[in-house]
């Protein structure tokens, strides 16, 4: 695990698209000029879906037409047309220990979502990225 974990590495066209970094990870100073979006979650949010969904359509002002369900955010994540003026949009989820214990298969999903919606957007220059912060390394 990693907390020197920069926005230019994360977000850099060829770095892959899911990271696990070691508490705390603040959002590191904006030193690259990709436009981007962040929602970041807590364990708790990944209880209820409708929470989830809501968090991700603000935070990442996600269209009018996101369904708020995991096939439509599968769906928005891989448009590049949903992205606008944006080139990224992070996701990171907190206290990843918690969240695993608590919504394993959440956890799981979005993973996938991410993994499949960078592989879609390859072409278009457009990012998904996922953090997993990480209990603190010894």
């Amino acid at each position: 695990m990693s907390t020197t974990l920069t926005l230019a590495a994360l977000l850099a066209a060829d770095a892959p698209p899911i990271r696990v970094v070691a508490a705390p990870w603040p959002l590191p100073d904006d030193t690259t000029a990709v436009r981007y979006a962040v929602a970041r979650l807590e364990p708790r949010d990944l209880l209820a879906p409708a929470v989830l969904h809501a968090e991700l359509a603000d935070a990442w002002s996600l269209p009018d037409y996101y369904g708020r369900n995991w096939d439509a955010l599968c769906d928005v994540l891989s448009d590049a047309a949903t992205f606008d003026a944006l080139d990224a949009r992070l996701l990171v989820i907190d206290e990843l220990d918690v969240a695993l214990a608590l919504a394993p298969v959440v956890v799981d999903l979005l993973v996938v979502i991410v993994q499949d919606a960078e592989r879609a957007l390859h072409e278009s220059g457009k990012r998904v990225r996922l953090v997993l912060v990480g209990p603190a390394a010894d």
